[in-house]
């Protein structure tokens, strides 16, 4: 079900059209270059606007980003693993789970411990709140 516009807005669409209409029976000339003076200031606009976002963006109009080196390799190993998963081979299907299990990447091993020190102090002083 659609909504129903605010009364406001009707009246405001409703006074623009009558506008419109008045002006087309009056002064058609003058309407029409209004409406050429508009479209070529936003025309204009638009494309200065898009002019200097295309600078800031390294050339590319769509504002896209370049992808970091770290999202390159990611792509780059998994374009080749996607490579390697597809050639055809014959074997049967023993040698297959064979081969997946020896293929399979040891799990990283986790770090020991972590590189943070503690840095003593007065814990016991209390705070002066006045300087809050």
């Amino acid at each position: 079900m659609r909504q129903a516009f605010h009364p406001l807005i009707l009246t405001i669409f409703g006074l623009a059209i009558l506008g419109l209409i008045s002006s087309l029976i009056t002064d058609p000339v003058g309407l029409l270059t209004q409406v050429v003076t508009v479209v070529a200031i936003a025309a204009l606009l638009f494309f200065l606007f898009q002019r200097f976002m295309a600078q800031r963006n390294g050339g590319r109009v769509g504002g896209s980003q370049r992808p970091s080196s770290a999202q390159l390799r990611k792509a780059k190993r998994t374009s080749t693993a996607a490579k390697v998963e597809k050639r055809p081979t014959s074997l049967p299907a023993k040698l297959k789970q064979a081969k997946k299990q020896t293929l399979k990447k040891p799990s990283k091993k986790r770090r020991e411990g972590s590189h943070l020190t503690v840095i003593e102090g007065k814990k016991n002083k209390k705070k002066n709140r006045a300087l809050f």
